[in-house]
């Protein structure tokens, strides 16, 4: 990635909690919640700091010149529960054409996040993949499916409101009991879905039901990172408490 000495983030406050989603186009993995905009940029630096480190030890060193500088960029308040995780933003940055520098640091940053959560389903025995942390919640293995079943939603995102069915979602999904196919078969498509990219696809500014969310080609990519390096933190936290 080129020196930048500034870091752009983003906080999408929920109308509904009070909570906050920090986000950051430019390096969609440190996205996180927090109570408050003055905690989520108190913690910013931090967890910049850590999710360099861990991009780094992967083999992908994001910032080889040093951190940049965390600068908040805008804010926007939405309709929904962002304690739940629940986000629908899209930001200034995100309505400009997908560019080919873009693609090529998104494609660097897919190399390294899938393998850590296919690690913990070829590795974790079943007594902890069916583990459920609290009332409600979802079991570890419940969480690796999301994951693989987020991605297929992000992928029919893609595409133009028309062609954004419930058959080509299931086609992305391919639901398979097997976890660790779930999470290669998904990737997979989505490295394929990338390698064919139109002008259209990325240029297109749609809005997809049921609420009408606006989507880019930009922000689906920062929300298929986001919601990986998530719940994969989330899991990780689990394990360690």
């Amino acid at each position: 990635m080129v020196t930048v000495k500034e870091l752009r983030v983003y906080l999408e406050h929920g109308a509904k909690d009070g909570w906050c989603l920090l986000h950051c186009p430019d390096l969609p993995g440190l996205g996180f919640k927090a109570p408050s905009g003055d905690a989520a940029m108190a913690l910013a630096p931090l967890r910049l700091e850590a999710e360099v480190d861990w991009a780094r030890k992967a083999g992908f060193d994001v910032f080889p010149d040093g951190l940049p500088q965390v600068a908040l960029a805008g804010a926007v308040t939405v309709d929904v529960a962002v304690a739940a995780g629940d986000t629908e933003a899209i930001f200034g940055p995100e309505m400009a054409a997908l560019t080919d520098d873009y693609l090529a640091f998104i494609r660097e940053y897919l190399k390294i996040t899938r393998a850590p959560l296919l690690e913990l389903a070829r590795r974790l025995p079943a007594t902890v993949l069916g583990w459920r942390p609290g009332k409600n919640k979802r079991t570890i293995g419940e969480v690796i499916g999301h994951v693989a079943d987020g991605e297929a939603f992000y992928l029919v995102r893609l595409e133009t409101p028309e062609a954004a069915t419930r058959e080509l979602w299931t086609e992305y999904a391919a639901p398979k009991q097997d976890l660790v196919e779930r999470l290669e078969w998904t990737r997979s498509r989505t490295l394929e879905r990338l390698a064919g990219l139109t002008a259209d696809d990325r240029h297109r500014v749609s809005r997809h039901d049921p609420r009408g969310e606006t989507w880019t080609a930009r922000k689906v990519l920062r929300r298929l990172i986001w919601h990986e390096r998530y719940h994969t933190r989330q899991i990780e936290a689990y394990l360690t408490t």
